[in-house]
């Protein structure tokens, strides 16, 4: 790859000074085939990025709703635990009071 340089305002000749039309023609050719190569790759990218955080944000709402849904299935089942030590106390009652007979 060639180098710049310095301008010849500073004393020194650049390489790209020293190139012939037909080289710096393919030179600029090669830089337009880069730079296409790399929009690409930038575009590419901000894609990728975008479809990420889309479905970083789905996730997000996704993990709010199975948050919620886990809260009230606690709260269920702390209900039910609760029904079924009544139960359980009306059971003994019941059995205590065979048993006495």
């Amino acid at each position: 790859m060639y180098s710049l340089g310095y301008s010849q305002k500073l004393g020194k000749v650049s390489e790209i000074e020293n190139l012939s039309d037909e080289q710096l023609k393919d030179k600029l050719a090669k830089i337009g085939d880069e730079n296409k190569v790399i929009k690409t790759t930038n575009a590419n990218l901000e894609n990728n990025v975008n479809r990420l955080s889309e479905s970083n944000e789905n996730l997000q709402n996704e993990l709010t709703s199975v948050k919620s849904d886990n809260a009230g299935l606690k709260e269920n089942v702390s209900t039910l635990q609760k029904a079924y030590q009544a139960v359980q106390g009306q059971l003994k009652a019941l059995m205590e009071k065979l048993a006495g007979k």
